[in-house]
């Protein structure tokens, strides 16, 4: 994405042109919360009840494996 037809430096046009990182952090906003990773109603669709059955019964026979076998750096916490 651009919003200028050349590089400029950030000191010289700070504050004049839109900073590109700023537009997609907002246009990224609008899909999803990023704090929570919850995505947009705008987005949501309804889950099957199979779906939800079948996500139970992984759940239920293979628990903490599911999420234990990809290690995360310290401090990291899994989200759901």
């Amino acid at each position: 994405m651009e919003c200028a037809l050349s590089a400029y430096h950030s000191g010289e046009v700070g504050g004049i042109v839109p900073e590109t990182f700023r537009v997609v952090r907002a246009l990224l906003d609008r899909v999803d919360d990023t704090l929570t990773g919850k995505v947009a109603d705008v987005f949501q669709s309804p889950i099957p009840e199979w779906k939800i059955k079948e996500a139970n019964e992984v759940a239920a026979t293979q628990g903490e494996k599911l999420y234990e076998k990809f290690p995360l750096l310290d401090g990291v916490k899994w989200m759901n």
